[in-house]
Formats: C-alpha cells, sequence, structure tokens
C-alpha cells in the first residue's frame, strides 16, 4: 500500500522540563501509582475555593502524575470514573490563574492517550474552547494550548476537527493563516502541526484546496506554497510539506492539485531543483516557466526532501497525476536530484526500478535511504509511457494494487 499521512508528533514536554519534573518528583519509571483512595483525597485540593498555596502545591502533585510514558499517567487520569481528568478540566475552565498548569498537565495526559483525548473531546468542550482561544492569543498559556490541540488533532483528528468547527467554523483557515504570519518559532509552528494532522481528515484536504474567486480562484493551500518555498524557517517549510503531501493522499484532488497553473507542482519542486541541474533546452521546455531559470539552491533537509518526494510520488497514483508530472518535466529534475544525491555520499545511485503498485518500502530506512528509495521508484514511474504502467485504462488509481 502506498504510505500513510503524517501526524506530526508531539513530545510531552521539552527535554528540559521532564528533566526538572524527574529532579523534583523522581524518575517517571520507578515512581509508585497513586493508590485509590490517596488519589481521590488529592483531588478535593483541586477546587477553585482552595486556598491558593494549596491548591497550587496538589496542582504540582498532579503534574507529576502526567510525566511517565509508561500508561500510568493515562490510568492516573482515567481511573475512579476520571476522578482527576474532570478535577483537573474543571479548574482550567474555573480560574484562569490555574490555566497554564492546568493545560500543561492536560497536554501530557492526552499526548499518549486516546482515552484521554476521547474524554476531552466528548465530555469537557469547554477546555477545547480554551485551549483554542488561549492557542491564537498572546498569553503565557498559548504554547501549551497549541500543545494540546495538536495531541488531540493526532490522537483523533476528525473528532477533534469536529470540535474545533463548534468553536469557530472557519478553524482550518484561521490555522492556515497563522502559517502565514512572520512569527518565528512557537506557538505558531506548534498550530501547524494541528494543520497537519487535520489535513488527514477528507473534508478537511477538501476545505484547503477548494478555490475561492474572492481569492483570485485560489485555494487556501496556495498560502502554503510560500513557506515551502522559503529557507529561513525550516520548521515551518516542513509543516507545509507536511500539508501538502496529506492532500496528495486524495486521488480526487488531483486534478485541481495539477492544474494548469502548476503552482502546486513549483512549490513541492522548488526544493529538489537547483541552478546547477544539468538539463538540455527540451527538457528546460518543459518545466513549469518558473522553474526553466530557477536560479535557487537544492533544499540540503533530508528530512524535507522525503516529504517532497513522498508527495510528487503519491501523485503518481492517478493517470492524471502521472501525465501531468511526466508532462512538466519532473523526472529531468528527479534524476538531477538522484545524480546529486549520488555525489553526496560518493557513489552512483541505483539504477530506477517502480513497482506495478506503488508501495512505500522506507519505513525502516533511514531519512537518506528513504528519499533515495521513493526517488528511484518515482523515477522509475516517470521514465515509462502510460502505455508501459501494465495498468487498465479505466482504472482510476493504482493506489491499492497489491
Amino acid at each position: 500500500r502506498m504510505a500513510e499521512e503524517i501526524r506530526r508528533d508531539l513530545p510531552v514536554e521539552s527535554a528540559d522540563m521532564r528533566r526538572e519534573a524527574e529532579r523534583e518528583e523522581g524518575e517517571a519509571e520507578n515512581r509508585e501509582e497513586m493508590a485509590p483512595e490517596v488519589l481521590a483525597d488529592l483531588v478535593q485540593f483541586l477546587e477553585p475555593t482552595t486556598r491558593l498555596d494549596v491548591r497550587r502545591q496538589a496542582l504540582q502533585i498532579v503534574l507529576g502524575l502526567s510525566f511517565p510514558l509508561d500508561g500510568s499517567a493515562e490510568r492516573a487520569f482515567c481511573s475512579q470514573d476520571f476522578l482527576v481528568g474532570k478535577a483537573l478540566c474543571r479548574l482550567c475552565t474555573a480560574t484562569a490563574a490555574d490555566r497554564l498548569g492546568c493545560l500543561t498537565g492536560i497536554c501530557n495526559f492526552a499526548s499518549m492517550s486516546r482515552e484521554v483525548v476521547n474524554y476531552i473531546l466528548h465530555n469537557q468542550p469547554e477546555v477545547i474552547k480554551i485551549a483554542y482561544n488561549e492557542a491564537f492569543a498572546a498569553t503565557e498559556c498559548s504554547e501549551y494550548a497549541a500543545r494540546l490541540l495538536a495531541n488531540c488533532t493526532r490522537q483523533l483528528p476528525g473528532e477533534t476537527h469536529l470540535r474545533l468547527l463548534a468553536v469557530d467554523p472557519k478553524c482550518v483557515e484561521k490555522l492556515v493563516e497563522r502559517m502565514t504570519v512572520s512569527m518565528e518559532g512557537s506557538p505558531s509552528n506548534t498550530l501547524g502541526y494541528s494543520l497537519v494532522n487535520l489535513a488527514t481528515v477528507s473534508r478537511v484536504r477538501k476545505e484547503l484546496t477548494k478555490r475561492k474567486e474572492e481569492d483570485g480562484g485560489k485555494s487556501m493551500l496556495h498560502k502554503l506554497y510560500p513557506a515551502l518555498m522559503q529557507a529561513e524557517n525550516e520548521e515551518r517549510r516542513r509543516i507545509a510539506a507536511d500539508v501538502c503531501r496529506n492532500c496528495t493522499f486524495d486521488d480526487a484532488l488531483h486534478a485541481d492539485l495539477l492544474d494548469d497553473s502548476d503552482d502546486f507542482l513549483v512549490a513541492l519542486l522548488s526544493v529538489i531543483a537547483d541552478a546547477n541541474d544539468s538539463l538540455d533546452q527540451e527538457e528546460t521546455d518543459k518545466l513549469p516557466a518558473r522553474l526553466q531559470y530557477f536560479e535557487g539552491a537544492r533544499s540540503s533537509d533530508v528530512v524535507l526532501r522525503k516529504k517532497v518526494v513522498d508527495a510528487l510520488y503519491q501523485c503518481c497514483a492517478t493517470r492524471h497525476g502521472r501525465e501531468r508530472l511526466r508532462a512538466c518535466g519532473v523526472y529531468a529534475l528527479a534524476r538531477e536530484f538522484d545524480k546529486a544525491i549520488g555525489k553526496e555520499r560518493d557513489g552512483a545511485a541505483d539504477g530506477p526500478s517502480a513497482p506495478k503498485a506503488l508501495k512505500d518500502i522506507t519505513s525502516e530506512r533511514s531519512d537518506p535511504e528513504a528519499v533515495e528509495a521513493n526517488l528511484h521508484n518515482l523515477i522509475g514511474v516517470l521514465i515509462r509511457y502510460e502505455s508501459e504502467m501494465c495498468v487498465e485504462p479505466e482504472l482510476e488509481t493504482i493506489r491499492h494494487l497489491e
């Protein structure tokens, strides 16, 4: 089968924060789980009416419970009919003063547990609303609010999207807009991870690629192309590539993505093209006009390279995609990219080999090997005429061939 859509995974905490927590609370792996009766006693102090210093101390203990990755965090949150979960969410919605600590804890609990995310989505919609609003605000809570949204969209993207729509019908558009502003780092990039995760949902892909007359016939996805083509913010560039890649998994969108404007294709190819590529005049003339006299340099980011090659390879699932890539001279750029990879590792690249069914054979390989494997698959498809593909003319997609 073709590769699965990317879902961006966020760490529960930064490494420094995790180490600090382990120094204060003891090593997470060796920490004994709290007895049910002790948990019940602790939770009673997570009330807005509890004296501030006592409440904060109880909250710190709960934060300590949220750190382990061995499953005990999920058990602590969900045990006794979500006793800790209810108390933490209640405090989050009741007092702004405790919101940072509460969002941090909820984010941690949700990072490794679909059950926790499911509970929050279906029983604590106010927490999702708070997280969404805080993530877009310039507050001390913004980063952890954005992380919580990223964790929810990673675990249950479709259901999280529905909850976000209830908060803001333009939530996807707002996430895209945040990726276009010149705000460095977090939480803008963290919000981008939610956009990547949501782009695994079919209705979100359709929304991203829908063209609007009021925007000059362009789609929301067009707004991400500059992020993919710039080189100053590498993390944001990867996020844009992931969103584009996820959209290529919807075969019905290939005609819109690969239209006569070549906007989508130019954005992707700008990552792997180089001004020093050795193309003859015929090959140059086949390229989209904006790439015929390309003066940029090929990205050296191996992770980004793989995302782009994967996206191009996914486009080969449909006849329209294959024919469009051939007509736009993608083979020549892929060939030059393959040569460049060979020079980088001081050896000749192996010849291309394309399976009849498009398979992802890179999951167990390191990034450089993964790039080359799917690049060879891509070249193997593009070097053939459509009549040589051994694909029935009426077959719309070869994505699921065995």
